[in-house]
């Protein structure tokens, strides 16, 4: 939504997966966003996401930045829609 797009700086400056991948250089297949104290839950709830798949964007060891992918309601993300972004983000880097 607009409102998200609006927020997109709080996702890098405040608690957010996007930020931790980036920091850690880390993937997540994440649940439930609203309940995962890593997330940025608030808008997780506002936006009504459940669901969340962050993997980090990184070439030669250096992190560029994540991608992520996130579903309203309450579908899961199966381990091969986890390996699907995995690799849609090796292709990006």
């Amino acid at each position: 939504s607009a409102h998200y797009v609006e927020r997109l700086g709080t996702l890098v400056n405040e608690k957010s997966l996007l930020k931790l991948s980036v920091e850690k250089g880390e993937s997540f297949n994440i649940p439930d966003l609203k309940s995962d104290p890593r997330s940025a839950s608030t808008l997780a709830a506002e936006e009504g996401l459940g669901a969340g798949i962050v993997v980090p964007l990184n070439y030669d060891g250096f992190v560029y930045g994540a991608l992520g992918i996130f579903h309203r309601g309450g579908r899961l993300f199966s381990d091969d829609d986890f390996q699907l972004v995995t690799a849609a983000a090796h292709q990006i880097c």
